[in-house]
């Protein structure tokens, strides 16, 4: 039972990054930011009210979230600007690579050192990432890699997977004192208000406040709090590594919606790619479990 809420919530979180970059449309990145954060707040605040009841948060989790508040602020950011800058069957798979920057990060924050599956993991994820541009080789051996820096789309969420490496410990000991639901509820509250005055200052809010501006806008964040829900029930019926690894598929359903709906080419070396870091992140999660 624990692998259908697990593909699901890789199914709500592609879904997310469709709706995402449909939305690139009309409006930017800051504006479909604040409405993934939004929206997904006016699902999870009633939803943790009722599963978990009411919030107990400590100085640590405030310290915690308030540090990964200004890392994500950041990132929602960027995240949005990949899925308007470059095709989304290659920057979905990107964000898998975020264990491996964890393998850094986590030891500085967590003191969680790496094993050798871990380190095995890494390299099976760089491997992946090789092959997402493997149609570059002709250019030399080293092309993907240069072309993978050199897309904007590309370096963008690269910049997200290493800021949410840094993040993701904060995030850890913020659910440690509080819970799962509570904090990605919280959490989602408190980008909302802060990216809020820059939608206000952008003029924009006038044209999120419409009927097709809230049918654009709407399901980005009621896909990414369903997302989170499946998440958070996969998590309490099984062991972290399974539920994150399935989780990972998310980037190879985006490179399917990226042929099916955006008509985007090269579609076979970014699938053969994402499969391969999402078995490196598999091997990093199991080693960091």
């Amino acid at each position: 039972m624990w692998f259908i809420f697990a593909i699901s919530n890789a199914l709500a979180e592609s879904f997310k990054d469709v709706f995402g970059k449909k939305g690139a449309d009309r409006f930017d990145a800051c504006t479909r930011a604040w409405a993934q954060h939004l929206f997904a707040a006016c699902l999870l605040l009633p939803l943790a009210a009722v599963v978990v009841g009411a919030p107990s948060f400590d100085r640590t989790f405030w310290m915690a979230a308030t540090g990964s508040l200004a890392i994500n602020t950041v990132t929602s950011i960027l995240y949005m600007r990949a899925l308007a800058l470059s095709p989304l069957s290659l920057v979905a798979p990107i964000v898998t690579l975020t264990p491996v920057f964890l393998l850094i990060t986590s030891p500085l924050i967590n003191r969680e050192s790496p094993s050798l599956m871990g380190i095995i993991g890494v390299l099976v994820s760089v491997a992946g990432a090789y092959f997402l541009n493997a149609g570059e080789r002709t250019h030399g051996w080293f092309a993907p890699f240069k072309a993978l820096v050199k897309d904007r789309g590309s370096r963008a969420m690269l910049l997200v997977a290493l800021m949410w490496s840094v993040s993701a410990p904060l995030d850890k000991i913020a659910v440690q004192h509080s819970s799962a639901l509570w904090y990605t509820a919280t959490i989602n509250v408190m980008l909302a208000l802060v990216l809020l005055p820059l939608v206000i200052r952008g003029g924009r809010i006038r044209h999120v406040m419409t009927a097709s501006g809230l049918r654009t806008l709407c399901p980005i964040g009621i896909m990414s709090g369903i997302s989170v829900a499946f998440q958070m029930t996969a998590l309490s019926m099984t062991l972290v590594p399974y539920v994150i690894g399935v989780k990972r598929t998310s980037g190879l359903f985006g490179i399917i919606w990226g042929k099916l709906l955006f008509k985007e080419t090269k579609i076979r070396e970014r699938l053969l790619g994402a499969l391969i870091i999402v078995i490196g992140a598999i091997f990093i999660l199991w080693a960091t479990a």
